[in-house]
């Protein structure tokens, strides 16, 4: 289960250091669907669309609450809704991310006890609301993947 949690954190934190290095910190990392050239907007969707698909076998295999595939159908409508400035799209694509995180966070709490992160995650984004000035949502973007995956392998690890 560590692999594919550590895949799932390489695979997002892979995406966003190379948007880092080709254009810099944008808005999020949403905002990178619009920067790519056209032809090259499927690096967005396949980089969350992957990252959510290897939810899959963390559910399927492991002992997590099977919840969790909640946050996995958020980050695929994420991926999948490119153009989301407008239009349905925004509704998904907003729904998806906000929708994956909270209840990411919530099973991990109510089926395993993981209580942890629920209190982490408002005080850092309050903490990051502070104290960054440009692109807030970029960087909690990656501060919440960041600490997803520390809570997978805090867990893996306790129950090994």
């Amino acid at each position: 289960m560590i692999l594919f949690a550590t895949a799932q954190f390489l695979i997002f934190s892979g995406y966003a250091y190379y948007i880092y290095k080709k254009y810099g910190v944008l808005q999020s990392i949403s905002t990178s669907a619009y920067k790519l050239p056209h032809n090259k907007h499927w690096k967005f969707s396949v980089s969350l669309f992957l990252t959510g698909i290897l939810q899959l076998p963390i559910v399927i295999m492991g002992d997590l609450s099977t919840w969790l595939f909640l946050p996995m159908l958020g980050l695929l409508y994420t991926g999948f809704s490119t153009r989301f400035r407008k239009g349905i799209q925004r509704s998904i694509h907003y729904g998806g991310v906000v929708g994956a995180i909270v209840v990411q966070f919530l099973v991990m709490w109510l089926a395993h006890g993981l209580w942890v992160p629920m209190i982490i995650v408002p005080l850092l984004v309050l903490a990051s609301w502070k104290w960054i000035d440009k692109n807030l949502v970029w960087w909690v973007e990656l501060e919440i993947m960041a600490i997803v995956y520390l809570t997978y392998l805090y867990y893996f690890i306790k129950t090994i």
